[in-house]
């Protein structure tokens, strides 16, 4: 019996962030801050599920980054 197991892709917030503002800065508009991305993402997704993790910076302060799944990413 051949078993499949549905795996569900994501994408962190802050590769999501870099994506988007490379594309930003290509063309001649300014880069989204973290904290501001971050905001964008609860209000879009309030009432979805998605992981949220704070992780330490090199730099020795704490950012909130999201696993987002391909749709999450989309909005």
């Amino acid at each position: 019996m051949n078993m499949l197991s549905a795996v569900t892709q994501t994408m962190s917030s802050r590769d999501l962030l870099d994506l988007i503002n490379d594309a930003r800065l290509q063309n001649n508009e300014p880069e989204i801050r973290l904290n501001k991305f971050n905001e964008k993402i609860e209000n879009e997704l309030e009432g979805d599920h998605y992981t949220k993790s704070v992780v330490q910076n090199s730099n020795n302060t704490e950012s909130v980054i999201y696993q987002l799944t391909n749709d999450q990413c989309m909005l």
